[in-house]
């Protein structure tokens, strides 16, 4: 039977929609029942979605999120540079095709299993590539959202939401956090093209190499040009897991000094000494 107004609906039919509804309401508030939100906070969620909040935050987010994602991927060509010069100094475009098709945590294990095992240079860029990559699977694969719902309390912010083993995780994030992770990528890829220069030395032991004075060494030797704010190997003082040397800040006073520049050093130790660090 129909009514004026439409087909009538059976009450089978009306309990299995409220169902519907709810499981769609969990979802859209990454699981938390709709039915245990008080008022309150159904009023919130409505005014925050309201004000075109939620889409602002997007549009906010969306250019370095874009940013980090592409230029990450710059980095992971310089992980594949570098494992195809490990595994073939002389000959590194025959095997470098092989080493593109693996994933980013395989060449990791890869570079990681070639380095010498006392080489602490290494297996610190190796630890903090390795942050990154999960820190880009995140922005790549989690869900963007700028409210969560907790303990009947509506939490306003930005987050990846994202699940392992079965437990739903949060990430906060924001343009600024984007902004300096793509830093980072930068100066890491910056960091393994140096190391590329190092391998392709017939006689290069890696156990004697201070990485981080090869690239203090590449700073200095810039061209003037190069020496722009923006330069990722000029911005290593940024990043809590890197302590410069002093063998690095010498190498950089050495090489500007031999090329007639002021000394870079004494700007980076203020940039140290404002975080509470010294040269190691």
């Amino acid at each position: 039977m129909h009514s004026e107004s439409g087909p009538e609906t059976t009450p089978e039919q009306e309990e299995a929609h409220a169902a519907w509804i709810e499981r769609l309401a969990r979802a859209l508030t990454f699981g938390e029942p709709i039915r245990e939100m008080s008022a309150d906070v159904v009023a919130q969620l409505e005014a925050h979605v309201a004000a075109k909040k939620p889409a602002r935050a997007r549009e906010e987010i969306g250019a370095p999120l874009g940013q980090f994602l592409l230029e990450f991927t710059q980095l992971d060509e310089a992980i594949s540079v570098v494992l195809a010069t490990l595994l073939n100094r002389h000959e590194p475009d025959k095997v470098i095709r092989v080493v593109r098709q693996m994933t980013t945590s395989q060449k990791l294990d890869a570079m990681e299993g070639a380095f010498p095992d006392t080489w602490e240079d290494g297996r610190d860029i190796i630890r903090r590539i390795r942050e990154l990559n999960t820190y880009r699977n995140v922005v790549a694969h989690g869900t963007f959202t700028t409210f969560r719902v907790e303990r009947d309390q509506l939490l306003v912010g930005q987050w990846f939401a994202i699940w392992r083993r079965g437990k739903q995780h949060w990430v906060h994030t924001s343009a600024g956090e984007l902004d300096h992770r793509r830093w980072e990528v930068n100066f890491a890829a910056a960091v393994l093209y140096t190391l590329v220069l190092v391998l392709i030395e017939p006689e290069a032991s890696l156990e004697d190499v201070d990485l981080f004075r090869v690239v203090g060494v590449a700073i200095a030797t810039m061209p003037p040009a190069d020496h722009a704010k923006d330069n990722p190997l000029r911005a290593v003082f940024m990043f809590d897991w890197f302590t410069p040397t002093k063998a690095y800040m010498d190498a950089l006073d050495s090489g500007a000094s031999d090329l007639g520049r002021p000394s870079p050093s004494e700007g980076i130790r203020q940039e140290l000494r404002k975080r509470g660090r010294t040269p190691r």
